[in-house]
C-alpha cells in the first residue's frame, strides 16, 4: 500500500476515531516492515515498552509517543487527531518527507495549523499532558483559592492563553492537595476541572472538555458540595450539547 493511501485507510480512521495513537504507531511500524525491536532500537527503549505503547489505549507518556510516531512516520496531523487535538485526517494526507522536514519548527507549525490546531498549540499540549497523567506539584506558596480566583478572572476576561498556561500547574497542585481526602480539597479540584472544561469548550476542544467535566463531576460527588456538583453538571451538559 502506498504511504498516502495508508493514512486514509479504514484502519487509520478507526484508530483516530477511537483516539488510539498506539494503534497508529503499530500500523506505521508494520508498514515499514519493522519489528517492535527495530522501533525500540531507534527510539532508545525496550521492546516491551514499544509493546505497551502500541497496545495501551491512551497516551500516558506523550514524549515517548511523539518520538515513536515521528520515527515510524505517523503524520503530525493524524497523530494530533488521534489525541483529540484536531479533526479526523483529511481525505488526502501529504506523504512522508525527509525526517529533517518533520523536525523543522516552521514545518511543524504549518502541519499543526493545517490539522486545525489554534495558535497556542504548546499551551494546549500542556493541558493535555496534565489531563493524561499526574504532573509533579509546582511547590507554589500562593494559596490555591487565590490561584483559582485568578484563573477564573482569566476566563472571564477572555484571556484564554493565560488560563491555559496556568492550568497544568493548578491541576497538579489541587490534585496533590486532594490527597488529604478532605471535602474542601475535593471541591477545589472539582472547580479546577470545571474551569478546564469551560475553556476547552470555549475553544472547541470538546473531547478534552468532556474528560474534564467528567472528572469535575466525580470530585464534586466526593466533596459533597452542592455548588461544586451544580458547576460540574452545568459544564457536562454544555459539552454534551456539542
Amino acid at each position: 500500500m502506498r504511504t498516502d493511501s495508508l493514512w486514509t485507510s479504514s484502519r487509520v480512521t478507526t484508530a483516530v476515531a477511537r483516539q488510539n495513537p498506539g494503534a497508529l504507531i503499530r500500523i506505521a511500524r508494520q508498514h515499514r516492515g519493522w519489528r517492535q525491536t527495530d522501533l525500540a532500537t531507534r527510539i532508545g527503549c525496550s521492546t516491551s515498552t514499544v509493546s505497551r505503547l502500541e497496545t495501551h489505549h491512551g497516551y500516558a507518556d506523550l514524549t515517548l509517543l511523539r518520538h515513536a510516531a515521528r520515527e515510524a512516520g505517523v503524520p503530525t496531523g493524524v497523530l494530533a487527531a488521534s489525541l483529540g487535538l484536531a479533526g479526523p485526517p483529511a481525505a488526502t494526507v501529504v506523504a512522508d518527507g525527509p525526517r529533517r522536514d518533520e523536525e523543522d519548527p516552521m514545518r511543524r507549525r504549518t502541519l499543526l495549523a493545517a490539522a486545525g490546531l489554534t495558535a497556542p498549540a504548546a499551551l494546549l499540549t500542556g493541558v493535555q499532558d496534565a489531563l493524561a497523567s499526574t504532573p509533579a506539584p509546582t511547590g507554589s506558596t500562593i494559596p490555591l483559592d487565590r490561584r483559582i480566583t485568578t484563573a477564573r478572572g482569566y476566563f472571564d476576561a477572555g484571556q484564554h492563553s493565560h488560563l491555559l498556561k496556568a492550568l497544568p500547574g493548578l491541576l497538579a497542585d489541587t490534585r496533590e492537595a486532594a490527597r488529604s481526602r478532605q471535602d474542601l480539597d475535593f471541591a477545589r479540584l472539582s472547580a479546577c476541572y470545571s474551569l478546564t472544561a469551560q475553556v476547552l469548550t470555549k475553544i472547541g476542544r470538546y473531547d478534552q472538555s468532556r474528560l474534564s467535566a467528567d472528572r469535575a463531576t466525580i470530585y464534586a460527588e466526593l466533596s459533597g458540595s452542592p455548588l461544586a456538583a451544580a458547576a460540574a453538571a452545568r459544564e457536562l451538559s454544555i459539552v454534551l450539547r456539542h
